[in-house]
Parts: structure tokens; sequence; C-alpha cells
């Protein structure tokens, strides 16, 4: 987020610190040792070190529940989630096309579908009973999935905002910030993602602990490894 909510009083993602990693992070680094710092090491350390306030926790819980039902509080619950980084927000422009495929927002949007369906049937995940959860900056393509312009296709009425877009005093709003953490951890325990080119994603990704089902758009729709 840049450091844009340093000053903000509310805290959504706590750290934790003051334990002695090698007994509490199972399949962490050695941090003691050279390491990549954007694979799976890291990601599980990622997850290790940031977790959801309680607050958060029960806003995505309760999201969860929203979208799916009540069986996804229950054990082994799996979805599958999009991420679409198109722009759209408040005070932002549309982004040019290379922020996904390169073809164009309509052509992602299918593929991007097309693509979370195949990842759902390779992996367990029934999407004609679990709908996909579609995450995106864009409010006019959320507004329409929340009236149920696509079939099968699920997002949260929410309106997150861009950190570096917002001014000081938009910066202090609890909705807005609240709601793009939601977002964030939505896409967090999603059991696969598909995703356009976005550092959002990619934190999201992290959070979840480096899940091996997250396919980049551009990549024919190839999962980095196997999920297991």
């Amino acid at each position: 987020m840049q450091g844009r909510l340093r000053n903000n009083s509310k805290k959504f993602i706590t750290l934790i610190h003051n334990q002695h990693i090698d007994m509490t992070c199972a399949g962490c680094p050695d941090v003691a040792q050279p390491f990549s710092t954007d694979g799976y090491q890291a990601a599980c350390l990622f997850n290790h070190l940031f977790k959801p306030s309680s607050e958060l926790a029960e806003s995505i819980r309760s999201h969860l529940e929203e979208l799916f039902g009540p069986r996804s509080s229950m054990p082994g619950f799996n979805y599958v989630a999009m991420h679409l980084r198109l722009g759209g927000l408040e005070h932002e422009n549309k982004l040019p096309d290379e922020r996904g495929s390169g073809q164009g927002p309509l052509h992602d949007v299918i593929e991007g579908l097309r693509c979370a369906r195949k990842l759902g049937d390779q992996t367990g995940v029934n999407t004609s009973e679990i709908p996909v959860l579609l995450i995106t900056d864009n409010h006019e393509l959320r507004s329409f999935i929340v009236e149920g312009g696509l079939a099968n296709v699920v997002t949260p009425n929410l309106k997150p905002a861009h950190m570096a877009r917002l001014n000081k005093e938009q910066l202090q709003s609890r909705d807005p910030i609240l709601s793009t953490y939601i977002d964030l951890g939505l896409l967090a325990n999603a059991h696969c993602i598909v995703y356009g080119r976005s550092g959002f994603v990619n934190t999201a990704w992290m959070l979840g602990g480096g899940k091996p089902c997250f396919s980049d758009l551009r990549n024919a729709c190839r999962m980095d490894i196997e999920a297991q």
C-alpha cells in the first residue's frame, strides 16, 4: 500500500512477532540464509507473519457466507476466484490493456471465466454449483455482477479504493479501506486464482500462503505447479 495507511488509526492486518520462527512456521525458509522474496517460500513466510485483524476476519467470513451460503464455513469448502485490474475506481481512469492479456477487457472477462471453470474442473471445484468469485476494481462490472448479470459469477457488493489515489482525509475513511482488505482476504482464501497483471493479487496470493493453483491470464490457463 506504499505506506499510505501509516497514519490511519484503524488497523486491518496484524503482524505476528516475538516468536521463534523455526518453531512456529513449518515450511518457511531459513531467514538467516538467502531465499527468493517472490516465490513459495516467501509466501509461506508472509502468510505466517501477516494475519487479518479480528474485525477484518469476521468481515471476510460474513461476505463468504453472503456469497456462497452456510457451506462456506464447512471444512474443505473451496472456490475459484478471478482478479481483473481494469481501472475505473474513484479518481482513476481506465487502465491500458497490458494490465491483462493485452487483448482488451472483454476478452479478459470471457477467457478469465473460462480459465476459472477449467481450473475448477481440474482441482475438484464444481463451478456449476459453486460460483466463480470475480474481484475487480471496475465499479461498472461489479455492479453488473451484483445485479445477477453473469450466471454463476459472484462479487461482494463493495466499493474498494486505490490507496495511491486517496488524499489524507480520504485515507481516514473506514469503509473504502475495509472494502479493499475484504477483497484481498476473499482472494487469499480462494483455492485457485486467475489473474491479470497486478501487485494486489500478488499480495493476496502471498497472504493465502502461496497456493499452487494460480494462473496468469497471459499464460494460457496453466497453473504455476500442479495443485494438490
